[in-house]
């Protein structure tokens, strides 16, 4: 029964005696001959039908641009492979999907699938056209195996396929030591191999502009949507202001600033005149006596009173005379009373009454006003703040604007700063040495590897008891000799 335990004494019984081994390879040299000369063959097969290749170069420089960003992180970070590491990922960009799939809808897909195509079929015998068809039929199962929906006829697709073989055909050759990078593009097109470099230095140069400006827009753009929102919150609440506050502005407070300074003046004039020299001297008695009318009806009533004491002595209180006298003193008190009781406008205790009853009314007018003008002061100052609010806001939006826009135009600038030419893209005027005969020989060493194997294969299959070793491995007998048969 055929088991790993059988496999391994097999092996080691067979495989691992020199002698055995020659002639498990002796029993099986039509099948090493095979193998040789199907690998021979398959590999001259394809050395006579490979296309003609062209190989286009150029040097790009990473030397300004890595310098100092390198600088720039070992300063902040104090690590001494910064620069090597800044270096290598802008060679893994060369490759990048997006680099490349720039590269492809620049130059179209159709073009760049051209480029694998072997220009030299019409040329072929018909050996040649009979390989090189057979060729055509495995490459095909190869793209089928890899891309099982290569029958689509979509953009996306072809766009997918003309990466891939752009890809395969290009070479990167970093130098850190000079922060440059050869590289290279292989087609059987030498025309337009020199627009594929170009195009793809191009691509890469966009791409670096593209991480910069990726790099610095989100801030940017979440910096200016921020201050967008400040500038609106800060004009809604202008508004809200404003509905609540219509009568608030610069001009009303003025006007109420001139009708305060109006209503003090004309407290102060009432105040003046209340307290003035001229008013405080006719209210004096010293000056009341001095009017002649009241002087000599004052007169004539102590006269009175004289005549009546004198009457009253004589002929008694209740005598004709002393009546009479009497009543002309009552009449002389009502004459007095009317003149103190006079026009208020002539009196001037009343006129310094009616001036303290205008006084305290202004001084309530000024007092009102004092308050109005305060309270609307206040409003004006919060409507201003606001105000303020809104033009810093959209100012502080404005500017960030600018910068987005300085940026946008230094990132553009910076384009030739970042990657420089060394040398323009230039294409051999040979094609490229596939070296044939070391392709065949290395076939030939395949394939006689692989007879080798399948030998050894077949040697550890093989049931037949050939040696002492097989008999033990086999039944599990040892062997003391072997008796040659008569």
């Amino acid at each position: 029964m055929l088991n790993l335990e059988t496999l391994r004494k097999r092996a080691l019984a067979r495989l691992t005696a020199l002698p055995e081994l020659l002639y498990a390879f002796t029993r099986h040299w039509f099948l090493l001959v095979l193998c040789l000369g199907v690998g021979t063959g398959t590999m001259v097969a394809k050395v006579k039908t490979d296309p003609v290749v062209y190989r286009g170069s150029a040097t790009l420089s990473l030397n300004s641009a890595a310098e100092g960003l390198a600088a720039n992180l070992d300063r902040r970070s104090e690590a001494k492979d910064d620069g090597g590491r800044f270096f290598t990922s802008r060679v893994e960009l060369l490759q990048n999907d997006s680099v490349l799939r720039k590269v492809v809808r620049e130059l179209r897909a159709v073009n760049i699938l051209r480029q694998d195509e072997n220009t030299e079929v019409v040329e072929y015998g018909t050996v040649r056209r009979a390989i090189n068809y057979v060729r055509q039929k495995l490459a095909e199962a190869q793209d089928f195996l890899e891309h099982p929906n290569r029958l689509d006829t979509s953009e996306d697709l072809l766009i997918q396929r003309a990466v891939g073989s752009f890809r395969r055909r290009t070479q990167v050759e970093p130098n850190p030591r000079t922060s440059t990078v050869r590289i290279h593009v292989f087609g059987s097109s030498r025309d337009a191999i020199p627009k594929e470099l170009e195009k793809w230095i191009q691509a890469y140069r966009d791409r670096l502009v593209t991480m910069a400006s990726e790099s610095r827009d989100p801030f940017f753009d979440a910096r200016e949507r921020y201050w967008q929102k400040m500038e609106e919150s800060a004009l809604d609440a202008l508004e809200s202001f404003n509905k609540q506050h219509p009568d608030v502005s610069k001009a009303a407070q003025d006007l109420l600033l001139k009708q305060l300074f109006r209503a003090e003046l004309e407290l102060e004039d009432l105040r003046r005149e209340r307290d003035s020299p001229q008013l405080r001297s006719l209210i004096l008695p010293d000056n009341r006596q001095r009017d002649p009318k009241w002087e000599a009806l004052h007169s004539r009533k102590l006269q009175l009173e004289q005549e009546l004491i004198q009457q009253e002595v004589a002929s008694g209180e209740k005598s004709d005379k002393a009546n009479f006298l009497r009543f002309q003193i009552k009449g002389i008190d009502e004459e007095l009373g009317k003149l103190a009781s006079g026009p208020k406008s002539d009196d001037p205790e009343q006129r310094v009454t009616d001036l303290n009853e205008q006084i305290k009314k202004w001084s309530l007018e000024v007092e009102s006003i004092r308050e109005r003008y305060m309270t609307l002061s206040s409003l004006v100052e919060q409507k201003d703040r606001l105000v303020e609010d809104v033009q810093n806001t959209s100012k502080t939006r404005r500017d960030y604007q600018d910068s987005s826009q300085e940026w946008a135009e230094k990132i553009e600038a910076m384009k030739m700063v970042q990657v420089g030419t060394v040398d323009s893209p230039t294409v051999d005027f040979q094609p490229v040495n596939t070296y044939p005969h070391r392709q065949v020989l290395f076939g030939a060493l395949g394939g006689l590897l692989m007879g080798v194997v399948l030998a050894l294969l077949l040697e550890l299959l093989s049931p037949k008891v050939r040696f002492k070793q097989d008999i033990y491995t086999e039944f599990g007998v040892a062997v003391i000799g072997v008796l040659p048969r008569r």
